[in-house]
Order: C-alpha cells, then structure tokens, then sequence
C-alpha cells in the first residue's frame, strides 16, 4: 500500500510549531506495511492546498492522508479548498451544530459563530467523529485514492486516526513489509 501525506499550516512552514504529525503518522503506517511515497506541508491557502494535493496524488497513493485548517478560525479553509477540489456542495448538519451548543452550554461556555463552521459536511463523502475535540474529519475517494483528513491538533488527529483510520488501512494491507532495528556498538 502507498500513502502520501500532506500537512496544512502556516505555524508549520514558518518554525513555530514542530511537524510531529507527519512523523507519527509515517511511523504508524509504515508500522503496518505502507510505504510512504511522498509528503509535502503546505500553507494554509486554497492553491497552495490544491497545489499539495495534486502534488501527491500523481503518485497514485492508495491514500492520502491530510491534517490541519478544519478549525473554526479564519485562516482555517481547508474545509473550503477540499470541497472545491472534490466538486461538492456543503451542507449545514444541524444536529451536529444541536450537539455543539450543548457541549458549549455544559461547559458554561460561550459559543462563537465561528463554531459554526464545524458542522458544515460535504454532500459527497464522509465524515468522521472526533471523540475528543469539535472538528471532524473527512473522507473523500478521488481516482482510486481514499482521502482522510483529519485535523491538525495532534491529539485529536491520533485519537482518530488510530480508531477509525488505521483499522481501514490494516484490513487492505495485503503484505505487510515487517522491518527490525537491530542496534550494535563498538563498531563503525
């Protein structure tokens, strides 16, 4: 199985905040038998989105894997450049906004309309839960490529990643490439 991987954010490209995401998940897949065949970080802007997404897919992945920009802040269009890229129309998942403000209310928090952005889903693909914080993933098929994004806040990418990511990927590993460190000393 090939994966390529994209990572959105321009804390990433500019040094403030280290990549541990596309480290983990190298680590994670390659632990099943993937092999990596590209991985490129991008600016959170639609061309430069677009722009990493065709950069990987032109390698024929049999996923992509994608984190970052599904936040309910300003510069986060990730949700915006993929529904374009797909050629899908949003849509307004009220139950979901339900769920949103009573989490909010038990907290005895205040709600910013900004949130809101966090329950808009694609027509055509699907979403994915995210048990531990408000922005859900994604899943989109393009060319025979299974695109997964996910956000980009690491505990919650590996919470979803390891529950509803990896087991897909695992079940369609047909052979797994099994790989030993050994490690020796006193030897150049």
């Amino acid at each position: 199985m090939k994966v390529s991987i994209v990572n959105i954010g321009d804390e990433l490209l500019a040094g403030k905040t280290l990549n541990t995401n596309s480290h983990w998940l190298g680590e994670k897949v390659s632990s099943v038998g993937c092999q990596i065949e590209s991985q490129i970080t991008v600016k959170d802007e639609e061309n430069s989105i677009v722009y990493g997404l065709n950069f990987c897919l032109r390698g024929r992945p049999d996923y992509l894997l994608v984190t970052g920009g599904l936040g309910p802040t300003e510069d986060d269009v990730t949700r915006n450049a993929l529904f374009n890229f797909m050629e899908t129309e949003s849509v307004f998942d009220s139950e979901y906004w339900d769920t949103l403000m009573n989490k909010y209310k038990k907290f005895e928090k205040r709600i910013s309309e900004s949130i809101k952005n966090q329950a808009i889903v694609p027509k055509i693909g699907e979403v994915i839960t995210n048990y531990k914080g408000s922005a859900r993933g994604l899943k989109f098929i393009k060319n025979d490529t299974t695109i997964f994004v996910l956000p980009g806040v690491p505990f919650e990418m590996k919470d979803m990643f390891l529950q509803s990511i990896l087991p897909q990927i695992t079940e369609n590993t047909k052979n797994a490439i099994l790989s030993r460190t050994l490690r020796t000393t006193g030897l150049a």
